[in-house]
């Protein structure tokens, strides 16, 4: 994103840091969602789903994370194994809707 486009970058990482990432956002995030599964209940997640152009990774790879599915398989959560740790949430249907 361009300087001055009003846009923010956002960082976020696992606990140990062996993956860090980055997205834009048009200013400051107000609003988020809240997963009542029982993964984001017991961690007190909150959701954001920035566009996926706008999705960078700046340190590690996506091929070092770990997928889970549980119930339906809907959710793909991805996990750091070094110590486990949700650091994304993949949907088809809510990121390419």
């Amino acid at each position: 994103m361009a300087e001055g486009d009003g846009n923010k970058t956002y960082r976020g990482n696992c606990h140990c840091k062996a993956f860090v990432y980055e997205f834009d956002h048009p200013g400051e995030i107000k609003s988020v969602a809240e997963c009542n599964c029982s993964i984001c209940t017991k961690k007190g997640a909150l959701w954001v789903y920035p566009p996926p152009e706008t999705f960078r990774v700046v340190q590690g790879s996506e091929d070092d994370l770990t997928s889970y599915n549980f119930g339906t398989g809907i959710a793909t959560h991805k996990v750091s194994t070094s110590p486990t740790l949700s650091v994304s949430e993949m949907n088809q249907q809510w990121l390419w809707a």
